[in-house]
């Protein structure tokens, strides 16, 4: 199959239809290159609106990220596609990634994400399609390999993901190898960026890419068909473990979950994992830049436990009562992160600062005396509540601020700022509490119209007794 029948093969058999709009992204390489330009055929053909998107990281030289930029505005000018593109502050990426303990590819990797999902709601898409490859495929099935993670990440990078709402990321290039994108460039009379920092092998994949598979592939001619058929079976066992977990069914009671624990341990391993994760999932644990593994689920992973505390840590505690396994959010505190706390809507939550919070959907009316109530629009859950952290940032009625110039700005001492709150969902700061510290104020974020909820928070300040 050409590129231009591959990519149409996969956008037709999407279930949920015609989108409305597409959103590509699109750095500027090769894989991108190509995908914008077989969606252009695709698009034209079927009536739909194309956007293609770029972000700039702010991790490279100036001059090498306005290439990248150059190639892309050449593409969407030949093709007629409009653009929306947006960067980090320079050295926010690595700021966050100190502060997650996660790698630099992970923080760029969450931060593009959020991009991709604010660019999309602006323009309406309801598909955003990114260009990972064949080779890609085989890099991350690689990587996890010489990692050693569990058999389920064995599946790689899936074809098609579901963000949000009816949000879907998909892949349409991920059955086709480089090789094949080029020569389709290069057919079409396209160009395209070269990063100079892929051929850099100090970065994992770049090693993969460029000394161990293919060696790999001299030494075995048929390695590479091997390894996709090795992710196809993972795949495929992730599939059925799928629908083995969906049937495992967490009760939901305000920041509280709890599920059969006969049927639980009645269920494969990884139907157990892949149920852990589903929950988790839903309480915000689980993110781009988290640690959250299968070591730290292991200990429900094994044989039944008959009582008492199973797992316990990352917010979260769970434990076994009689015949019922009990998930509860659990105050996270460390000396270099501060504490965290998981939020559900109408449960009150006592922070190590003393403060009561409570966030309410909708607006709330409250008859609490001099309480302190904050309209929070555009929510999407789940949320969390924690310490502010170097790199957090908000969105003011002047654009982003960083949390830390708020706080310089109101002159709340340095000695105080440790108390300082602020409420985040999947999209960042969605408020920062400060009002009685010091001189300090309470700072929503003004955010555009993103398909997001409202929110009442209710802050009772500190309890004291007496």
């Amino acid at each position: 199959m050409t590129i231009v029948e591959t990519v149409e093969a996969m956008l037709n058999a999407e279930p949920r239809g015609n989108p409305g709009s597409v959103l590509a992204a699109v750095s500027g390489g090769a894989d991108s290159t190509a995908l914008l330009y077989s969606l252009h055929d695709y698009c034209d053909g079927q009536h739909i609106n194309l956007v293609a998107c770029h972000f700039n990281h702010k991790l490279r030289a100036p001059e090498a990220h306005a290439a990248d930029l150059a190639s892309v505005r050449k593409a969407c000018d030949c093709l007629g596609v409009s653009l929306v593109t947006d960067c980090a502050k320079r050295g926010a990426i690595r700021a966050l990634a100190s502060v997650e303990g996660s790698g630099i590819e992970a923080a760029a990797r969450s931060v593009r994400y959020g991009f991709f999902v604010r660019a999309a709601r602006a323009v309406d898409a309801g598909w955003i399609c990114t260009g990972h490859t064949e080779d890609d495929q085989v890099e991350t099935v690689l990587m996890a390999l010489e990692r050693g993670v569990d058999p389920l990440a064995l599946s790689g990078i899936p074809a098609r993901r579901l963000l949000s709402g009816n949000l879907v990321m998909l892949r349409p290039l991920l059955s086709v190898p480089r090789r094949q994108v080029e020569e389709f460039l290069r057919e079409a009379g396209a160009s395209w960026s070269e990063d100079a920092t892929n051929a850099e092998t100090v970065h994992q994949r770049n090693r993969m890419r460029h000394e161990v598979l293919p060696e790999l592939e001299d030494e075995f001619p048929a390695f590479r068909d091997a390894i996709l058929a090795l992710q196809r079976n993972a795949e495929g066992r992730r599939r059925v473990a799928q629908e083995e977990a969906e049937a495992l069914f967490w009760v939901v009671d305000g920041e509280n979950s709890s599920m059969d624990a006969g049927a639980f341990y009645l269920a494969s391993r990884e139907a157990r994992l892949l149920s852990l994760f589903g929950e988790a999932h839903r309480r915000g644990m689980i993110k781009p830049a988290s640690r959250i593994s299968v070591p730290f689920f292991a200990p429900l992973l094994g044989p039944a436990r008959p009582a008492g505390t199973i797992v316990r840590g990352r917010g979260s505690h769970i434990q076994r009562e009689g015949e019922r396994l009990l998930w509860s959010a659990d105050v996270v505190e460390s000396a270099e992160y501060g504490y965290l706390r998981s939020v559900a809507l109408g449960v009150a939550v006592k922070l190590p600062t003393g403060l009561t919070v409570t966030v309410y959907s909708g607006e709330k009316e409250t008859t609490d005396v001099q309480p302190s109530v904050l309209e929070l629009k555009q929510v999407r859950e789940p949320l969390v509540i924690r310490s502010h952290r170097v790199g957090d940032e908000i969105r003011t009625a002047s654009g982003h601020k960083s949390v830390a110039s708020l706080l310089a700005e109101q002159r709340v001492p340095q000695r105080q700022r440790h108390l300082v709150t602020v409420v985040c969902d999947r999209d960042g700061v969605v408020a920062m509490l400060a009002d009685g510290v010091g001189s300090g104020r309470d700072v929503v974020a003004r955010r555009p119209a993103s398909g997001g909820v409202t929110c009442t928070l209710v802050n009772r300040g500190v309890e004291r007794n007496g």
